[in-house]
């Protein structure tokens, strides 16, 4: 069986399982590419009492630090390098974008 042709429908396939860990970190490479931020290490998410917090770096040495705050939408902050957030939203306002954007 071959998949030619197919390349836009599995790249529109958003996350359909998983925790809400892992539908963070997904929101957060997310937005790195949209940023155009060229990542080594992708982030790792962790999850503690109060929410998440994601760490990875990027090509240039600076470290990525993403946090997410334990609601029912994680409200999502990242910040690469220089201390100053490059971003603030929700996890799922971020996955609906990026599957949006591919179909």
């Amino acid at each position: 069986m071959s998949l030619t042709g197919c390349a836009s429908q599995i790249g529109g396939l958003a996350p359909v399982g998983g925790d809400t860990r892992t539908g963070v970190r997904n929101a957060v490479i997310d937005v790195l590419l949209d940023k155009g931020i060229d990542v080594l290490v992708a982030p790792k998410c962790t999850e503690a009492d109060t929410g998440y917090s994601c760490k990875g770096s990027t090509t240039d040495g600076k470290e990525i630090i993403a946090t997410g705050s334990n609601d029912d939408d994680p409200k999502i902050v990242i910040v690469v390098g220089g201390g100053e957030p490059i971003f603030t939203g929700t996890m799922q306002g971020v996955l609906d974008a990026a599957a949006q954007a591919t179909s």
